[in-house]
């Protein structure tokens, strides 16, 4: 294990993992039960599933709910997925993630070779919830980005201008 991803396990309380169930089925089951899905959206779930009940199966960590895992190049993202309707704040149209989160993702993006980015479904308004776009931003660039002195009850708040259509 790299020495970067030591020092990042260090931080957390160590736990004795459970002995689990003895894996009853062969190859060819795995591959029946998940052939409906395309192979990236397994890799996703594997990434998500070894970050979790491998790396961190021997300590305590805070929230591991972490919407996606998606390679971006030669490198794996954390991403926040959340579906909003922007906030219109002194004329600008806004969007808010939670500080606590964005600290938890800032520690592991630090800690790690991750990399990170914020992913929103643009919808119309709370009632109806239609899907309107997609944006994205990564955590760099939201914090550049951030009206660090505007936080609306523990949310930072984010210009949806400094986001990309995707």
């Amino acid at each position: 294990m790299a020495e970067r991803e030591v020092a990042f396990l260090q931080n957390f309380e160590p736990k004795t993992p459970r002995v689990g169930r003895a894996i009853r089925s062969n190859i060819a089951d795995y591959q029946r039960y998940f052939s409906w899905l395309r192979y990236d959206q397994l890799q996703e779930i594997y990434a998500e599933r070894f970050f979790i009940q491998v790396l961190l199966k021997e300590h305590r960590a805070p929230m591991q709910d972490f919407d996606a895992f998606i390679e971006n190049g030669n490198q794996w993202d954390i991403v926040e997925i959340k579906q909003k309707d922007a906030a219109i704040q002194n004329g600008q149209e806004r969007f808010g993630w939670d500080a606590h989160r964005l600290a938890l993702y800032l520690y592991i993006i630090h800690h790690t070779s991750f990399g990170g980015c914020y992913v929103i479904s643009e919808i119309d308004n709370r009632t109806q919830r239609n899907h309107l776009q997609w944006l994205s931003i990564s955590i760099e660039e939201m914090l550049q980005n951030l009206n660090w002195g505007d936080n609306r009850n523990g949310t930072l708040m984010l210009p949806k201008n400094s986001f990309d259509i995707i």
